[in-house]
């Protein structure tokens, strides 16, 4: 595995832990370097290692559990420091000494902070659809094969839904792309408002949308599509009478497992049956 890859996977360990076990680590972490710090002779400086747990602590912890990683960095190195100082240095000297290494390590924290936030902007702009705010395809499918994964693990049953706005193009060529655009934030927002908060919408492009229902039913996605079906159809209605949605649906059973590629293929193969049949409809296939 290259570096890059056994970062990545470290970093996707640590954020499936709770809270409570990236705090022990960062703590752990602390004790280890504080360990070092007491048995190497005071001519070696270690105090730049104090600065890993700290790194991980902004990263991965809490902003107070933060601040007791930097206070307990800072009284150890303090401590240690004071250790190496010889009889006659004036105190006036020591306590410049403790408050520079405080103020290293508080900067260094901030900065982290803000790297980290900014990278977060970053990355959620990335898997994000700019319109409407929902996930876009590579995010969107990113969460269907996590959710995949979770489904072989656990034998819990998938559904995966995919839409498609009828007669879509006649907003953008009567009306205008403004109110095209406001139809697809309208649909993501209906699509939102109706599903649970474990359950997962993204526009896969154009007027495509598709939905993840974990850990559903025949029964449960019949229900919750059969609502859902005729809130959208109010929505889109709300537009024009020309337009609607085509709704199809797989729920794939407890024991099968099949690769994301392929539901999507199904999925689709069963809203464009709807399509090509009559529009303005619902259709579920439960695979065997």
């Amino acid at each position: 595995m290259k570096p890059l890859q056994s970062i990545q996977a470290l970093e996707l360990w640590l954020r499936q832990q709770s809270d409570i076990v990236r705090f022990g680590i960062a703590i752990a972490l602390t004790l280890l370097v504080a360990g070092l710090d007491l048995g190497t002779p005071p001519y070696i400086n270690v105090t730049g290692y104090y600065l890993l747990p700290i790194f991980l602590a902004v990263w991965f912890c809490s902003p107070m559990q933060t601040t007791v990683v930097v206070g307990i960095c800072d009284g150890i190195n303090v401590y240690t420091n004071h250790l190496s100082f010889p009889e006659d240095v004036s105190g006036a000297y020591e306590t410049l000494s403790d408050i520079s290494v405080l103020v290293i390590f508080i900067a260094f924290a901030v900065t982290i902070h803000f790297l980290k936030g900014t990278l977060d902007r970053l990355r959620d702009e990335s898997r994000t659809d700019q319109l409407t705010g929902l996930k876009n395809r590579r995010s969107f499918l990113e969460t269907l094969e996590m959710e995949n994964l979770r489904k072989k693990r656990f034998g819990q049953g998938l559904t995966l839904v995919a839409i498609d706005i009828d007669n879509f193009k006649s907003i953008n060529d009567t009306e205008g792309h403004h109110r095209g655009d406001a139809l697809l934030v309208a649909v993501g927002q209906c699509l939102t408002r109706m599903l649970r908060d474990v359950d997962c919408v993204g526009r896969l492009g154009g007027d495509e949308f598709s939905i993840v229902l974990p850990r559903t039913s025949f029964e449960q996605a019949e229900h919750v599509l059969q609502r859902l079906q005729q809130e959208l159809r109010t929505v889109v209605k709300s537009f024009s009478s020309q337009v609607s949605a085509s709704i199809g649906a797989v729920v794939v059973p407890d024991k099968l497992q099949l690769p994301i590629s392929e539901l999507l293929e199904k999925a689709d193969a069963v809203m464009y049956a709807v399509k090509n049949k009559a529009k303005d409809d619902l259709l579920i296939f439960r695979l065997t």
